[in-house]
């Protein structure tokens, strides 16, 4: 019983809950890009579709990265013995 309250574990579940959160935020950001460029082009603004398109590849990015460190975390998290 001892393990499920281990500092590996509670660490662990901290780091993934910064992650999830993070990923929150990237996403409500990815979305507000996405209708201001869409409301710059429908303006007649066409010079803003590809920094918006070069940003929201960042966030993409980003966003895959974080989920790559929460399968990390959770592996680490779920190793038994340590």
């Amino acid at each position: 019983m001892g393990g499920y309250n281990s500092p590996l574990r509670k660490r662990a579940g901290r780091a993934l809950s910064g992650a999830l959160a993070l990923i929150v935020v990237l996403l409500v950001v990815q979305i507000w890009l996405l209708m201001a460029s869409v409301e710059s082009w429908l303006a007649g603004h066409h010079e803003v579709a590809l920094p918006a398109a070069i940003i929201s590849g960042v966030l993409f990015a980003i966003s895959v990265g974080l989920l790559a460190l929460i399968r990390k975390t959770e592996q680490t998290g779920r190793r038994p013995g340590t």
